[in-house]
């Protein structure tokens, strides 16, 4: 498809909102949210529980006086589709501005050069439609925790899976659900929404699986997609692996049901006394999600930015994930007494 849209078109596209549920992100939340504020208009983020940091980040970011809207939810159950649903209703009912709703996570930049070139974008959208764009995955280059891993880290993985996030125009938010990782949305029906797909070019080999599952429209650029750094240093990728691993467990105790890749990280974990080289935390980022290959592939060398974002509560980031687990455990025997 290619951009005939009038400019009094593009300029009617008024307010941008990303909506975002997340849970001990301390090392990458400030860098998310000046980050992706430089394109959005404004952030809602639902802390799930946060037990390092990321609270108080966020309450700091907020208190500088950020477009910032903070949220928490204590629960142990991991139903983000459930509650980002809720949250997209609250904020549309509040906010007549809002005219598109960008689902993130705190390990997802979204690339694109210029607010204005955002707009001719989502002007591209027809209105029956959700809009997609996929993830380029990032391999670490380093073991030790990096603050601006958005900007060093530059080696893009060999996309095995394409994988899609949503962008929702209001009109397609008001009767239609997210599912969870909010990769694509669903009708009253249970039937996929169906999109309108951004992608690279090269990306041209995985068009029948989209139009197959979403009956997609295609608009090839490489000026709009999602940067995702899922593993950014050791200590970051143990903190997780513990996590969820402790979370998942009581999952698996309560509804017989459970995420069992985070099990078999953490027998990989202790199969190798809970280190890991950079070759081997590069081999996690390029799996994540995606394949089980033994090699990890580079598409490309870029850097989602090229300018420094100035982090001032990097005081904040532990530099060992053991508070962070002891507090969640702590936090999780509370919640089983009472």
């Amino acid at each position: 498809m290619k951009n005939n849209i009038p400019n009094d078109v593009i300029n009617t596209i008024n307010k941008l909102i990303g909506i975002s549920m997340i849970r001990n992100e301390s090392d990458a939340v400030e860098a998310f949210v000046r980050y992706n504020l430089q394109l959005l208009d404004e952030l809602h983020i639902i802390d799930h529980g946060s037990t390092d940091h990321t609270r108080e980040i966020l309450n700091a970011l907020k208190e500088e006086g950020l477009p910032l809207q903070i949220y928490t939810y204590d629960e142990n159950a991991y139903i983000q589709a459930e509650i980002v649903n809720k949250v997209i209703e609250f904020v549309l009912s509040k906010d007549s501005n809002i005219t598109h709703i960008f689902p993130l996570d705190a390990d997802e930049f979204i690339y694109c050069p210029s607010r204005q070139k955002l707009n001719e974008f989502l002007a591209q959208i027809p209105t029956d439609r959700v809009g997609m764009y996929t993830w380029r995955g990032y391999l670490p280059n380093t073991t030790k925790p990096d603050a601006h891993f958005y900007k060093n880290f530059t080696e893009q993985r060999q996309e095995i899976l394409l994988t899609p996030k949503v962008i929702i125009p209001r009109e397609i938010a008001k009767n239609n659900k997210v599912t969870i990782g909010c990769h694509y949305m669903i009708d009253n029906e249970n039937k996929e929404v169906p999109s309108v797909v951004f992608r690279s070019p090269e990306h041209r080999h995985f068009y029948a699986w989209f139009e197959e599952k979403f009956s997609a429209q295609f608009i090839e650029t490489d000026e709009l997609w999602l940067g995702h750094f899922p593993i950014r240093s050791v200590d970051q990728q143990i903190k997780k692996t513990l996590e969820k691993s402790l979370i998942m467990a009581l999952s698996l105790k309560e509804n017989k049901t459970g995420d069992i890749a985070w099990e078999n990280q953490l027998k990989d974990l202790l199969a190798k006394n809970m280190e890991i080289s950079l070759e081997e935390l590069r081999l996690i980022a390029f799996r994540y999600r995606a394949t089980e290959e033994g090699t990890t592939t580079v598409a490309q060398n870029q850097a989602i930015s090229n300018k420094t974002l100035e982090l001032k509560y990097l005081h904040l980031v532990e530099s060992t994930p053991l508070p962070t687990v002891a507090r969640l455990i702590l936090a999780l025997v509370e919640k089983l007494r009472t």
